[in-house]
């Protein structure tokens, strides 16, 4: 008998979107699965969008208030029955072969989680770029490079729920929350991708003209904290609880602010071969980054760029010179 996947689907607002990536899975060459949905008291028509399907591998639940994206996942994977979880977003899409495939790469190379390349997609779900992520990732990759998987992709196996849950409670609505559960999983798992894309993310226009140091920063921050937490306990040290440790990073950070403000330190030479692996045309998206407010107006319907791309190019340079900084300050005041 085929193993049962659970498919974990938070929904907020979704009535654009939803009714497709529904569809997506329900046309997966792999049947055996539940989607577990849960809307956390949209305000659209998105619950009427859900109540509109009629299959009993749909289970459909409602938050009796907004919850956030953290809970929702998580109350989710509290009801799932499979031997197996992986996530779709309700805004986006995946490939009628990405179930099949993900649990077929995972049981070939003895994998507890195993994630795929992502296309990014377009609000009209045109294809305007992909990721690269490596084949084989282990904990000193991790340790030394980016975050290379994009979270709604993985599939794991449900010992890995069992073992480390899923994500921790404080992240909550601070962001990260994937990248510190993957971090965890890669202290006692294995891990790795597929490098065909089965999984598209969708990218909003709207999410371009709300790029402010504010979020920047507090993103950066975040993602700061899931490494951290990771190179402790990847390094066996006695490790502080969750919360008091972001407290104590917090302090760090806003000491960093006030000395420098700027929302982005980058070097545009640095990093256009790294743009140039996602997007044919680098000056575009350079316009959409760093024009003034009525130009990215104008033409941010070109749905190029989303906060969590531009992120992800910037963080490291962004933390380098976050790191720099305090290093000079301690020598300061040592002296």
């Amino acid at each position: 008998m085929m193993e049962k996947i659970s498919i974990l689907m938070p929904v907020y607002n979704a009535a654009l979107y939803v009714e497709f990536s529904i569809k997506a899975i329900l046309a997966q060459s792999y049947q055996n699965f539940e989607l577990l949905i849960c809307d956390d008291c949209s305000t659209d028509n998105t619950v009427d969008v859900l109540n509109s399907f009629n299959d009993d591998r749909i289970k459909i639940s409602h938050n009796a208030k907004n919850k956030g994206y953290l809970l929702t996942c998580n109350a989710l994977a509290e009801m799932a029955d499979g031997e197996y979880i992986t996530f779709q977003d309700a805004d986006d899409l995946a490939s009628e072969n990405r179930l099949s495939i993900l649990l077929s790469a995972l049981k070939k190379n003895d994998l507890d989680l195993v994630g795929s390349n992502v296309h990014y997609i377009s609000e009209q779900g045109n294809i305007i770029g992909r990721s690269f992520y490596p084949e084989h990732v282990d904990v000193n990759y991790l340790s030394n490079e980016l975050m290379p998987f994009c979270g709604s992709s993985i599939l794991c196996t449900k010992a890995v729920y069992q073992e480390i849950g899923l994500y921790d409670l404080a992240f909550d609505r601070m962001g990260a929350e994937d990248y510190d559960w993957v971090y965890r999983a890669s202290i006692k798992f294995t891990l790795g991708n597929v490098e065909e894309p089965l999984y598209s993310y969708r990218m909003h226009a709207g999410s371009v003209s709300n790029v402010t140091s504010l979020t920047l920063s507090t993103q950066l921050f975040s993602e700061h904290i899931a490494k951290q937490l990771f190179m402790t306990r990847k390094n066996s040290a006695p490790l502080v609880e969750t919360s008091v440790f972001i407290a104590e990073q917090q302090k760090l950070w806003e000491a960093y602010l006030k000395i420098d403000e700027t929302p982005l330190l980058l070097k545009k030479s640095s990093i256009n071969s790294l743009l140039g692996r996602h997007f044919s045309n680098t000056k575009i998206l350079w316009e959409l980054m760093f024009c003034k407010a009525p130009i990215r107006k104008k033409i941010r319907s070109i749905s190029l760029l989303s906060l969590d791309l531009c992120l992800g190019y910037t963080r490291v340079f962004k933390l380098k010179t976050f790191y720099k900084k305090r290093i000079k300050n301690n020598r300061q005041v040592s002296q």
